[in-house]
């Protein structure tokens, strides 16, 4: 069975965004989903979160890039905030004093789509989560197979 992983904003941020860099690390993770090594998991959250700067700054090329990925993908499967995860988020967010509502909501559809883990750079969501966090790093595919 494949390993389902939620997928943070900043991993595609990194790979879409990162010009200076012919590699990076979102773009190592994406492949490897991309290969069948893991489902990415996101929440419609994540859309919304990547169409702004594009929007805002109108970057046709990077918004049109965007939307044909979730449009097309077959191996990131993206879910709605529903009532079940925004109960869950609200959990989440009593517990966890210092968890905005946006990534208490990632959290939670991670948790909801029974994720092993979240990717993510940001880290100080790594420890508030209350699910395994792997940090997006040099390592993170290496961490990613090790659930499997």
């Amino acid at each position: 069975m494949t390993v389902r992983i939620y997928l943070d904003s900043k991993v595609f941020i990194d790979a879409f965004e990162n010009d200076d860099v012919p590699v990076t690390r979102g773009r190592r993770v994406l492949e490897h989903v991309r290969n069948g090594g893991a489902i990415g998991v996101i929440s419609e959250l994540v859309v919304a979160e990547l169409l702004t700067k594009p929007l805002e700054t109108g970057d046709t090329e990077m918004y049109e890039a965007y939307v044909s990925l979730f449009h097309s993908s077959r191996t990131i499967e993206t879910y709605p905030i529903d009532q079940r995860v925004l109960v869950r988020a609200a959990r989440l967010r009593a517990a966890t004093k210092s968890l905005k509502m946006p990534d208490a909501i990632h959290a939670a559809t991670a948790q909801i789509q029974s994720c092993a883990a979240f990717v993510t750079a940001d880290r100080r969501l790594l420890s508030a989560l209350g699910i395994n966090a792997v940090p997006l790093d040099t390592s993170t595919v290496e961490n990613i197979r090790t659930l499997a």
